[in-house]
């Protein structure tokens, strides 16, 4: 699974699809030049337990560095 990465002006998010289901996002807001906030991290029922929404937090992390 690959994670993919959308960001507009003001906000972005992390998310994952199997297929053409979105199992996994994680959104945030930018608060500054600087940082962002994670506003939202939600995994779909069947997938919960695989540390999905995990691995979405890493990438945003790795972001922030």
């Amino acid at each position: 699974m690959e994670i993919t990465y959308q960001e507009t002006e003001n906000k972005g998010r992390y998310f994952l699809n199997e297929g053409n289901k979105k199992i996994a996002e994680m959104t945030y807001f930018k608060a500054g030049d600087k940082k962002f906030i994670v506003d939202h991290t939600e995994v779909d029922g069947e997938y919960r337990g695989k540390n999905l929404g995990l691995k979405l937090v890493v990438a945003a992390v790795e972001y922030a560095r």
